[in-house]
């Protein structure tokens, strides 16, 4: 399989796009039923090989993508780069996507897979899952990859299996008879696109957020569950607290940026 976008070298950029209710098989059947998984490890959507270089992803949904077919136990991405130059040559920035809907139970199926020696650059990133690989070479022109889960990566970004088109961060309008994002078409240019819908002022005023400062201790409580992340004013994530409603963490003098997903507040601690 060789990816619904599949690029060889070079670099792919791919802005202001939706991926949505496509179907893979990862099943080669050949000559031969029922065939085999082959565990290629390709991206479904996008894949990068050999002398790729870079891949960037901005403002994109991938949503409701599924394998049909494929052995569970074997890693299935939507986003791969298996570039086979050193990996301080490779370079991935991804910025305002949401992947959601791609991941069957129980799988290893995954939103994003990359080689485990770097870090990809995100930004504002929603992920239900993301795999890399630590490439070993077998003899000199062969190797294998040895694939692993990543349950977190710096920056905005949240990697969690339960999230669903409607959580709170994603937030998409839904059909109700699908019980899937609406589908909208553009009157004019029959583009199709999905509505995410803005948090309001209604929702900021629900979400109480109250902040106090005492003795170097900086505490954080919400009316209702938050993810809170706080951040110094150079954009370091310093703390990350998932799904609470209290959050304490000692911390120097100095200013810093309480951010959760309906607000983002400034504070100078003493």
């Amino acid at each position: 399989m060789n990816g619904l976008i599949a690029y060889q070298s070079g670099s792919c950029t791919i802005k202001n796009t939706t991926f949505m209710n496509n179907i893979f098989n990862a099943i080669n059947i050949g000559n031969k039923s029922p065939g085999t998984d082959r565990n290629l490890q390709s991206g479904a959507l996008v894949n990068g090989n050999n002398t790729a270089s870079t891949l960037n992803v901005e403002n994109c949904y991938v949503v409701n993508n599924k394998f049909l077919f494929g052995d569970t136990d074997k890693t299935h991405p939507m986003f791969a780069m298996k570039s086979n130059i050193g990996a301080d040559s490779v370079f991935i920035t991804i910025k305002n996507l949401i992947s959601v809907g791609n991941k069957r139970a129980s799988s290893y199926d995954c939103d994003l897979y990359y080689q485990n020696i770097f870090n990809p650059v995100m930004e504002n990133v929603i992920l239900n899952a993301v795999r890399n690989f630590d490439r070993v070479p077998l003899t000199e022109t062969t190797d294998t990859l040895y694939d692993a889960d990543v349950p977190s990566i710096a920056g905005t970004v949240i990697i969690d299996q339960t999230k669903t088109y409607n959580s709170p961060e994603v937030n998409f309008e839904m059909d109700a008879t699908t019980n899937l994002p609406k589908i909208f078409v553009n009157a004019t240019t029959g583009v199709k696109y999905l509505n995410r819908l803005p948090t309001g002022l209604a929702d900021n005023r629900a979400n109480d957020l109250k902040i106090k400062t005492d003795k170097g201790l900086l505490n954080i409580s919400s009316d209702k569950v938050e993810n809170i992340t706080i951040y110094n004013v150079l954009g370091a994530k310093l703390a990350h607290f998932n799904q609470v409603n209290n959050a304490e963490i000692a911390l120097t003098s100095g200013a810093y940026i309480i951010k959760t997903a309906t607000s983002s507040v400034k504070v100078l601690l003493k």
